[in-house]
């Protein structure tokens, strides 16, 4: 299997998986905003979890299309990775110690914004680690949703932030699953005559 192959398949299964991870972030963002607003939690979780069975279902079709081979375990592949568990580490290191930060200094009505602001930051050295420009435009969009807080009043301030911010991240999700399609060979049998 040539080296441009073998990154076509790395991106659609890398693409699929991101979808279903940030679908399900999206979805939980969507949840607590519907039931900041009100809704009910059954109700919330009626139109979330479908949803993101949806993703999930999708990101599986995706990875079917691709051949049955295993791709080689490349340093690039290796250090890849490792940064990547890297970043998200420090998210979620940053996401604890400022929210008890400013649980500390009775701030609690910034958690919701900071929380947003750090994982739209977290997404900007994963567009440079996956050459994913998607990440970029995600990271940037969920920055902008933070700084929404500064305008927005109080009461509704979480509600409008985990909305958009779950908004976002199913888009993200929708862009990635696209990538996937358009990347993965029509058909599993399609894929492995091409070997």
């Amino acid at each position: 299997m040539s080296y441009a192959e073998s990154f076509c398949i790395e991106r659609v299964r890398g693409a699929s998986i991101g979808a279903t991870i940030v679908g399900g972030f999206g979805g939980a963002w969507l949840a607590m905003g519907m039931a900041g607003a009100g809704v009910s939690v059954p109700v919330a979780l009626a139109v979330v979890v479908p949803a993101f069975a949806l993703i999930a279902g999708l990101g599986v079709a995706a990875r079917r299309r691709l051949p049955r081979i295993a791709c080689e375990e490349t340093l690039e592949k290796k250090q890849r990775m490792r940064a990547f568990a890297v970043v998200n580490v420090v998210q979620w290191v940053a996401i604890f110690g400022t929210v008890n930060l400013l649980g500390n200094l009775h701030l609690e009505g910034w958690i919701v914004p900071a929380i947003v602001l750090i994982v739209g930051a977290h997404f900007l050295p994963l567009a440079w680690i996956f050459q994913a420009r998607q990440h970029r435009v995600t990271g940037v969009a969920l920055m902008l949703c933070a700084a929404m807080a500064l305008v927005l009043p109080g009461p509704a301030r979480d509600v409008m932030e985990c909305v958009a911010a779950g908004l976002i991240l199913w888009a993200s999700a929708a862009v990635a699953l696209y990538t996937a399609f358009r990347k993965a060979p029509r058909s599993r049998l399609a894929a492995q005559a091409s070997l």
